[in-house]
């Protein structure tokens, strides 16, 4: 493994040409399975990563100033910006949230069914 960032990064992909749509040459970093991940297969998919994108930028708005980290079970980060409840689940199993509300956005449907989060999930809650 190298150090550094280029393993994580890659040109944005626009359709599904070899290149992504990104340039008409080489580009520095290579373009990781443009025919299935790009902004064009993905943009009328409401479930996709672009969508997701997109709802957390439009709800980023909605939030209130200041945050207050909650205490949470090892792999969970939970946090607080006024009347919502940000958390993030790193590990590989479901966790118990710790606290109610209603699921505003999720990173995948029902990713914050039940009181739990799911794996390697996200959601907003309110």
């Amino acid at each position: 493994m190298t150090a550094g960032r280029d393993s994580h990064r890659h040109p944005m992909q626009w359709d599904p040409s070899p290149e992504g749509g990104f340039t008409t040459g080489r580009p520095w970093l290579p373009t990781v399975d443009p025919v299935e991940r790009n902004v064009e297969a993905q943009r009328s998919d409401r479930e996709s990563m672009l969508s997701l994108v997109r709802r957390l930028i439009a709800l980023g708005g909605e939030l209130d100033d200041g945050l207050e980290l909650i205490e949470a079970e090892e792999g969970l980060l939970v946090l607080q910006r006024g009347r919502h409840v940000v958390a993030v689940n790193t590990s590989d199993r479901p966790l118990p949230l710790p606290s109610g509300g209603d699921p505003v956005l999720e990173s995948e449907p029902g990713a914050a069914a039940g009181g739990r989060l799911a794996a390697h999930a996200g959601a907003v809650l309110r």
